[in-house]
């Protein structure tokens, strides 16, 4: 396996589940081997999935969370 300049393996693993190893490969190298890319790519991929695999409990939460951002904006300004 080539080099992944300081990308720990267990990301490298976790990326190539959800893309394929050439695909996870290809990504790191398109991202210059940037750690913070490759965490920020897991993350959007977990989401994705998650959001697959449990949309109610998905949906719910970004419903709630909008609604609480909404609370908190229209309470800085109303006062």
């Amino acid at each position: 396996m080539e080099e992944l300049n300081g990308i720990p393996e267990q990301d490298f693993q976790e990326l190539s589940r959800y893309l394929g190893k050439e695909k996870a490969m290809e990504y790191i190298k398109k991202e210059k081997y940037n750690y913070g890319a490759v965490v920020n790519k897991l993350i959007f991929l977990r989401l994705k999935d998650y959001s697959k695999r449990k949309p109610i409990v998905f949906w719910t939460l970004l419903i709630f969370l909008m609604l609480l951002l909404g609370y908190y904006i229209f309470d800085t300004i109303h006062y």
